[in-house]
């Protein structure tokens, strides 16, 4: 099989980080083509999100710690808190 071209490919990947025009470069310094601001709410959305990342961690050990307890015939219901919080719930509180 002939490979034919390979030249022009060649000097498109040599000419890559060039500057195209002469007002890409001012005082020796290359112009910042692009900037990126990222807002204090997006930095704590992404704070947020890691953190519940790492709570499903937490949430799968409680889930395992129930699951045996089940298991072994362990596990209790404290009925007073449980109805405490059902009727906390149904008063909107």
């Amino acid at each position: 099989m002939k490979i034919v071209g390979v030249n022009g490919v060649q000097a498109a990947y040599n000419k890559k980080g060039t500057i195209k025009n002469e007002s890409d470069f001012k005082n020796g310094e290359i112009k910042k083509a692009a900037s990126l601001n990222v807002s204090q709410k997006a930095k704590d959305l992404s704070i947020a999100k890691k953190a519940l990342a790492e709570g499903d961690d937490i949430r799968t050990k409680k889930v395992n710690t129930i699951k045996e307890k089940l298991d072994t015939g362990t596990y209790e219901v404290d009925t007073k808190e449980l109805a405490a919080k059902m009727l906390s719930k149904s008063w909107g509180k």
